[in-house]
């Protein structure tokens, strides 16, 4: 009998949403970063930008995992 929907959000499954939602928003906040830096000529900002977006998206995470 397959679980339901209910049941594998209970399981786990809303670890694997929150990861992949986390993982999403690091991914795209660098890269729109990335962009910033590229469009004002200062590469070098963009990527302390995209750096510091990635550490606050792990942070966050973190604390989010913590907390649940």
């Amino acid at each position: 009998m397959a679980p339901t929907s209910t049941q594998w959000l209970a399981s786990g499954g809303a670890y694997f949403i929150m990861f992949g939602q986390t993982a999403l928003v690091a991914v795209v906040s660098c890269w729109l970063a990335l962009q910033v830096g590229k469009a004002s000529d200062a590469e070098n900002d963009g990527c302390l930008l995209a750096i510091a977006n990635l550490l606050l998206a792990i942070c966050g995470a973190a604390v989010g995992f913590f907390l649940v």
